[in-house]
């Protein structure tokens, strides 16, 4: 199945850094230029992202995020995140921490 992007979520605490100071890191690492979430409920943002990936550049962005995420969730910097891959028949995330 064709990979057209990613969808990711991060939660942060009320008084803290915005999710959107962490997803640029995201954006770096999928070499794509910042958007606006489509979501913003206080602190949970979510992104949709079209970014067209070969199931191991997949991979590779889903093990970046679980370690990234997991290493922000761990520092106390974040509530939790989740994130999956869109493609042409889904767009649910699988994944949460």
């Amino acid at each position: 199945m064709k990979i057209t992007g990613i969808y990711f979520g991060i939660d942060c605490d009320p008084f803290q850094q915005r999710p959107d100071v962490y997803a640029k890191a995201v954006f770096d690492k999928l070499g794509v230029a910042e958007i606006e979430p489509y979501s913003k409920m206080f602190g949970a943002w979510q992104w949709n992202v079209k970014k067209n990936m070969t199931e191991e550049e997949w991979k590779e962005v889903n093990t970046w995020m679980k370690s990234e995420m997991d290493r922000l969730y761990g520092n106390d910097k974040i509530r939790g995140a989740q994130w999956d891959k869109l493609t042409a028949s889904n767009d649910e995330a699988e994944n949460e921490l």
